[in-house]
């Protein structure tokens, strides 16, 4: 590899060059003030070769994805969240194909995203805006592309593809877990997944992460997940998913009933030789709701945390508790996944303001 540095007028010049199978590359900037920034940058350059990364100007926006997911994300998310970033590398190949990254324009990344937004949900096109976004910014400070064309572009989506979450009402909720307590057997975890889902409102993959130890009297210790496609323990979902959750004294005593399963963790199914999967409780699940005769379309194991929100606000909670409770890192997130039942509450809570003035 070689750095070279000439003065072009007033400012200052360095050209990188080197071979890759026999073919040359080189990769040149103008514009600095001193001799001694243009062979900084060079050295830098340099540097970055050495340690593998692609300095080429005309490094595809695929390749660069892939190098930037490999460098700096894959190592700290868990499995499941793999699959969403695998999918946004499919979607910008399918796209770009090998494109510069240097090449693209706003304009170009617009249209894109419109693209995605004839075909898919809000919530798979946010999710590829802000996968891009970390990586085009990442880009700019590797001095790759010089702005972020990903700034300012506007998210469309398919209305129709958008998923509403349902949940059930104070009395189904009841009914539920009656139910789920009732036909409770150790031979079946599934059904005390259930009722731990509506008592304490954790994700499914928390749930299933709980080990013995993790249960307390009065409380359930969450520190770790369970991965439904790695089949072991993973990390949370992020650091402000580490909590503690209070519980009813009753729950506490029903999982005692587990206890001979012969393994660490709580909602072991010794018919499977594993922890209860997804699917097996989505099953569980429905076949409550049906015996019950609940119709909700598309209600899946999920809307058991939407539904104890939809409980616990009923109940006065106050958005901070409840936030906690669920291991937001803040109300800002609790307030933006529950918008709709926020708004929902907020119309109860003002029909109550507005009925009590009309009494002064």
């Amino acid at each position: 590899m070689a750095v070279s540095v000439d003065k072009v007028g007033k400012t200052w010049r360095v050209r990188v060059s080197w071979y890759v199978d026999g073919k040359r590359h080189w990769k040149t900037k103008q514009g600095f003030r001193t001799k001694s920034d243009a062979k900084a940058y060079g050295v830098e350059l340099e540097q970055k070769q050495l340690n593998g990364v692609n300095i080429s100007d005309n490094t595809s926006f695929k390749n660069y994805f892939n190098q930037w997911y490999n460098t700096y994300i894959s190592n700290h998310i868990r499995n499941v969240t793999k699959t969403g970033y695998k999918y946004t590398y499919k979607y910008i190949t399918d796209y770009f194909n090998n494109k510069s990254l240097n090449k693209i324009t706003r304009q170009d990344y617009q249209n894109f995203i419109n693209r995605l937004g004839e075909k898919y949900s809000k919530g798979t096109v946010k999710r590829v805006q802000n996968h891009c976004r970390a990586c085009v910014k990442s880009a700019v400070l590797d001095k790759i592309v010089n702005t972020d064309f990903t700034q300012n572009v506007k998210i469309t989506y398919d209305e129709s593809k958008s998923v509403k979450v349902d949940y059930l009402n104070l009395d189904e909720i009841k009914r539920l877990l009656n139910y789920s307590i009732d036909h409770r057997t150790p031979l079946r975890p599934q059904q005390y997944l259930i009722f731990s889902a509506i008592y304490t409102g954790a994700r499914i993959s928390e749930l299933c992460g709980l080990t013995w130890d993790d249960l307390h009297q009065n409380y359930i210790d969450i520190n770790k997940s369970y991965g439904s496609i790695s089949h072991k323990i993973e990390k949370t979902k992020n650091e402000s998913s580490i909590r503690t959750v209070a519980i009813p004294t009753k729950m506490y005593n029903y999982l005692q009933e587990l206890k001979d399963n012969g393994s660490d963790f709580i909602f072991y199914n010794s018919n499977t030789s594993d922890v209860v999967n997804n699917r097996s409780a989505n099953r569980q699940l429905q076949a409550d709701l049906q015996a019950l005769g609940i119709q909700r379309q598309g209600f899946h194991f999920h809307s058991l945390r939407h539904s104890h929100v939809a409980y616990l606000l009923s109940l006065g909670i106050d958005l901070y508790a409840i936030s906690k409770r669920l291991g937001h890192s803040d109300t800002a997130t609790t307030s933006r996944v529950y918008a709709y039942l926020l708004d929902e509450h907020k119309k109860k809570i003002d029909d109550i303001i507005v009925d009590g003035l009309n009494k002064i």
